[in-house]
């Protein structure tokens, strides 16, 4: 019969990607002697600017090596998103009345904190375009 050992949870964050990655790198080496099981959980909270599509991997390659479990990786963004509760204090605006480039920009400010970048915008376009196309076929 096995017996449930505890094993500790560590934290780090929420801090930016490059300060964690330091962190990261600076965990214990795996001893090869210690039992697996024994290590500890790991929960890395990363605060972003920007969406960061390789985040995941980033992190799992500052723990190759590393005596340490990841369990979960929390992302926090620098935008205000809608937890600050003004969005009373802004005039209604209907859904019909902003195109959908206008919406996107508005959504990526306040999930992101800052203005979304040309490259974006136009990634954007040629997403909707496609889908209008795709719409427009029977």
């Amino acid at each position: 019969m096995l017996i449930p050992r505890a094993v500790n949870l560590q934290r780090l964050g929420p801090a930016p990607l490059a300060d964690l990655l330091v962190q990261l790198k600076a965990l214990p080496d795996i001893d090869l002697l210690a039992d697996p099981d024994r290590q500890p959980w790991l929960e890395v909270r990363v605060r972003l600017d920007e969406p960061q599509p390789d985040l995941r991997n980033q992190i799992e390659t500052a723990l190759q090596g590393k005596a340490v479990r990841l369990v979960r990786i929390g992302a926090e963004y620098a935008g205000k998103g809608s937890a600050d509760g003004n969005e009373g204090e802004a005039a209604l605006i209907e859904l019909d009345q902003l195109t959908p480039q206008e919406l996107f920009s508005r959504a990526w400010q306040d999930n992101f904190g800052s203005e979304v970048d040309e490259q974006t915008l136009t990634d954007f376009a040629t997403l909707l375009r496609e889908v209008q196309q795709e719409s427009e076929q029977p």
